[in-house]
């Protein structure tokens, strides 16, 4: 690959002899992360928290489901694991009298061996009942989805009433962008792979701001510059900046 980048380089510097002069290039700016968030499970949505626009915090409460049902839940969970849990130790000091009456020569090795399955028993359903309650308490948690991140809504598709069916299609409730963080791509000729490396620093010209960036990545993706043009390469940036910047608008990259 990297032969084969090294060929076109050579074949473009002889072809364009004044290109490796440009310093800059296009791009439009974008979100850097952008997440479409949904509920693991099903319910009835009790209320949404948050509105196109707001900015949110990192495990902040966007949508919550009705509690009731997995209250409930938890609740006969807790129960099943107390019960299971008493009759597990009530099974090993049986099996404990079993053992002491069998190295007296009282009991007899069908028994003993009937007691050792009594706790057998009992120990899976523990198990089972451990693994439920585990369960209710995850689904109770995630009935309510939170922010994953410090971020700016984009979107809510999420109404109080609202049935939530999680097992078929979750359903997008709300669209969250990572606050502060922009990325930009712009497309190059191959002299530019030889000027950058991820990591470098640039400089992002919006409107009449100039912030500071990085590069993310080098050359992962080629198109042709129109039809029979010369390749052109993907250049993408990252801009971490504490002010909200017009997403979607033209910028200028000032490489190295």
């Amino acid at each position: 690959m990297k032969r084969w980048l090294s060929g076109l380089l050579m074949i473009w510097i002889a072809l364009n002899p004044l290109g490796l002069h440009a310093a800059t290039c296009d791009g439009n700016l974008t979100w850097a992360v952008r997440a479409e968030l949904g509920l693991p499970v099903s319910g009835v949505i009790a209320s949404v928290n948050a509105a196109p626009g707001a900015a949110v915090q990192s495990g902040q409460e966007l949508v919550s489901l009705e509690a009731t049902p997995f209250e409930a839940r938890l609740k006969i969970a807790q129960a099943e694991n107390d019960g299971t849990g008493a009759e597990y130790q009530e099974q090993k000091r049986a099996l404990a009298r079993a053992e002491e009456l069998y190295d007296r020569g009282v009991l007899s090795t069908v028994e003993l061996d009937h007691a050792k399955l009594q706790l057998a028993k009992a120990r899976s359903a523990h198990q089972a009942a451990q693994a439920a309650l585990t369960l209710a308490r995850y689904e109770l948690d995630r009935s309510r989805l939170k922010a994953p991140f410090d971020g700016l809504v984009l979107a809510i598709h999420a109404v109080p009433g609202q049935i939530i069916a999680s097992r078929l299609q979750p359903p997008v409730l709300v669209e969250l962008a990572k606050a502060n963080r922009y990325r930009v791509r712009c497309w190059a000729p191959i002299a530019a792979l030889e000027r950058l490396q991820p990591g470098d620093r640039v400089t992002v010209s919006v409107g009449s701001g100039r912030y500071p960036g990085d590069t993310l990545a080098v050359g992962l993706e080629s198109r042709p510059d129109g039809p029979g043009g010369d390749l052109q390469f993907a250049l993408d940036f990252m801009v971490a900046v504490q002010e909200k910047l017009p997403v979607g608008s033209r910028v200028t990259v000032e490489l190295p």
